[in-house]
């Protein structure tokens, strides 16, 4: 496992932004920088602030050694052509890059509004993003990034309060087929105070997300929640079932972002309080010293 003072995770794309010289946009991406490794870009945002960000961050998208998808949604991969032009300008001579995903997440995503279909998945061809050196792993179970990272595969459902928003679908030739975004995966990573998990939107559920990193890592101790939890519009039951559910796993920090909605999120804020709770934005860098965590961002907090 590794020793968690070896992390460092930067946000990169969200919602709104943790200092005045970062953009925001709907959207999430973050940047895993593990010491001694090549770091990891898990999602790539909406547009252009993935890079954006990164330049202000002092970040070299060039020496990223692989991307991770949590799903196909646009908000996720939309960033993904500007990131790999990026990668492409910062060094000429690198041919291909890494992507891991789900197989579901390169197929045609919609949302369902009323009685009318909106495109929601990537919005770039996979031949052009494969023309500027994107190579795209697949894979629908659990899959190790790295020795101590480990990619979710599918999310099983088990709680009784989580579930599948119905807008969701996929289409196949002329037909929309409804989506339970098997795709939905986030990242576990292992360390010697627990799991850090990295979640994208958690529409398979948060809680449901973290059940499946114990389950398959053979670790219990969680010991950081970052990301989005798909908590927006989500029913006052959910999230008072959410907040008992973070209790009882005696999840030490939570920093959530993007899809968790502002009320919800100041729900938890309120009811885990601000030892346990921070918000995540773009440009908020976090490590780890002891048992502290340090959260660079304007807004500060004492977690």
């Amino acid at each position: 496992m590794l020793n968690i003072e070896k992390v460092k995770i930067t946000t990169l794309s969200e919602n709104s932004v943790a200092d005045i010289d970062y953009i925001a946009e709907w959207g999430f991406s973050v940047h895993i920088s593990i010491e001694g490794c090549r770091p990891i870009l898990f999602d790539t945002g909406y547009r252009h602030a993935c890079t954006y960000n990164a330049r202000v961050a002092g970040i070299r998208l060039s020496e990223i050694d692989k991307i991770v998808l949590s799903h196909g949604h646009a908000d996720h991969t939309g960033g993904l052509k500007s990131v790999l032009e990026a990668i492409r300008h910062q060094n000429p001579y690198r041919k291909y890059i890494d992507i891991i995903c789900h197989p579901a997440a390169i197929e045609s995503q919609h949302v369902k509004h009323t009685d009318f279909y909106f495109y929601r998945g990537c919005p770039y061809h996979i031949d052009e993003l494969t023309r500027l050196g994107a190579r795209f792993k697949i894979f629908s179970e659990p899959h190790w990034i790295t020795e101590d990272i480990l990619s979710s595969g599918e999310v099983p459902m088990k709680t009784d309060f989580e579930s599948v928003a119905p807008i969701c679908y996929l289409k196949k030739g002329n037909q929309y087929e409804n989506s339970t975004v098997e795709d939905d995966q986030a990242l576990f990573i292992l360390t010697d105070q627990g799991l850090i998990i990295i979640l994208g939107c958690a529409h398979r559920g948060m809680i449901n997300t973290i059940l499946h990193a114990r389950e398959i890592t053979g670790v219990d101790e969680v010991h950081m929640v970052i990301g989005g939890s798909h908590l927006l519009n989500t029913s006052q039951k959910q999230q008072e079932k959410t907040l008992e559910a973070i209790q009882n796993l005696g999840i030490k920090k939570v920093a959530l972002s993007h899809c968790t909605g502002m009320r919800p999120a100041s729900f938890l804020a309120e009811k885990l309080g601000p030892k346990t709770f921070f918000f995540n934005n773009a440009g908020t860098a976090i490590t780890f010293s002891g048992e502290k965590v340090n959260v660079d961002a304007f807004e500060k907090y004492d977690v």
